[in-house]
């Protein structure tokens, strides 16, 4: 390890203090300098590493690569779950008029999952173009969908449908043609040109996608790209490809050739006409979920209960636990029959039936606990409480499937990446998610 130190400090990288070891294990822990990009972490992280490989070697040791693990820590955004689909009762709030933390706040319960499970919540009719929006807009963000209880006489039996918000944005098309000569370009790239480029070009995964600045300024950088290269022996294919562009944009056949929007100056008038735009627009979200217009909302989880619609309004939620696990019968787990509450086993479906003596339970549906808040003899911080400390119940024996890994990429002097991970598997619940 003092061989590693010393390769490290040669590379401009202080790792005295930033790693452990625990018996045959090493852990090493890089963290995010000020003005660091998440792409310079991953590239400090994958220098430690080989360079960690090279001291092993120059000791006559070996690092076992195929066990080696990457974990992130609030650097990308995590995946969510694969084959657990949980929901959980949530509250909704919409700020009023007022000072932070004065400010009046109406809120509107309902239930809350990831994205991908939206068809397990009732709801009919795609949600895919208002989350990718939102990918694009919070690319660190977790994108969550809420569905709010029917109230005032609206039916709750029929499917929930959900719609993309018209905002008379038009889809970005790129055409067949298009399509072909970048392929051919990125074809005659070196490796490191064509996965620098690739990273830049993910938006165009498909061959139409929402009207958003981020998608007409990624494809405006490659084009920048393939006018800036150099290289003598594609200057043939470089002049082919700008004849190309030249005709479709005669021939209008795709509608990412039209220039950047000029900028604007964020002056004092332009923040205060954010602010009020965001103000109305939690006012018709409002408006629109009072009168049940509006159930379905595609919300991006920016924060600790923060909320971001696509609106640009800013909502929050408090979750109060009541988890289902809407295909729990695929991995064992029973429902409670009084509180519809997904338990692990019928053991603890039976611990958390009894009673205590006083006739009190842990059993206790939303409608229930709501009442009691009404009436006073519970607050929001009781019930999310009791969230809280089932949550860590559950995850505690294990079966809870947790949020993915984020997707870093470590390399090794192979070339390959770490396997990422959600927890350290080998090391096991000796280490804390800090590397402490």
């Amino acid at each position: 390890m003092r061989v590693y130190e010393e390769g490290c400090a040669d590379m401009g990288l202080n790792r005295c203090g930033t790693w452990n070891a625990y018996a045959d294990d090493v852990v090493d822990k890089t963290a995010v300098n000020e003005c660091e990009t998440a792409a310079q972490l991953e590239t400090n992280a994958s220098t430690t590493m080989q360079l960690l490989e090279g001291a092993a070697a120059f000791t006559g040791l070996l690092v076992n690569v195929p066990k080696t693990e990457a974990m992130g820590c609030r650097t990308q955004r995590p995946g969510t779950n694969s084959v657990q689909a949980w929901r959980e009762r949530a509250k909704l709030g919409f700020p009023g008029a007022g000072m932070v933390g004065h400010r009046t706040i109406e809120s509107f319960h309902g239930w809350i999952a990831d994205a991908k499970w939206s068809e397990h919540l009732g709801i009919s009719g795609s949600i895919r173009a208002e989350t990718h929006k939102l990918e694009l807009e919070f690319p660190d963000a977790t994108i969550k969908v809420m569905v709010i209880d029917a109230h005032d006489g609206i039916d709750d039996d029929q499917p929930v449908a959900a719609y993309p918000p018209d905002d008379g944005t038009t889809k970005v098309v790129l055409s067949d043609n298009m399509i072909e000569w970048r392929t051919k370009w990125l074809s005659a790239l070196g490796q490191s040109d064509r996965e620098r480029i690739e990273r830049r070009m993910k938006v165009f995964a498909e061959k139409e996608l929402s009207d958003d600045a981020t998608v007409a300024a990624s494809w405006r950088a490659f084009i920048a790209f393939v006018v800036a290269d150099k290289i003598v022996k594609r200057n043939d294919l470089k002049q082919q490809f700008l004849a190309a562009i030249e005709v479709d944009k005669q021939m209008e056949a795709s509608t990412v050739h039209k220039p950047p929007p000029p900028k604007t100056v964020v002056s004092r008038g332009k923040v205060a006409a954010v602010t009020a735009a965001r103000v109305a627009a939690v006012e018709q979200l409002l408006t629109e979920t009072r009168t049940g217009m509006r159930r379905v909302f595609v919300l991006a989880e920016t924060g600790r209960g923060n909320m971001r619609h696509l609106s640009g309004a800013t909502l929050t939620v408090l979750r109060q636990g009541f988890s289902q696990c809407l295909n729990g019968s695929q991995f064992g787990f029973v429902d409670c029959p009084g509180c519809c509450v997904t338990m692990m086993n019928p053991r603890s479906l039976a611990n958390h039936q009894v009673s205590k003596g006083d006739g009190i339970t842990f059993c206790m549906s939303y409608q229930e606990a709501q009442a009691e808040v009404v009436a006073g003899r519970l607050t929001d911080i009781d019930v999310a409480h009791r969230r809280h400390q089932r949550l860590w119940s559950i995850r505690r024996s294990g079966k809870m499937e947790r949020e993915g890994a984020e997707t870093v990429q470590v390399k090794t002097c192979s070339g390959v990446n770490a396997a990422t991970c959600a927890s350290f598997v080998y090391l096991g619940s000796m280490i804390s998610p800090d590397a402490t």
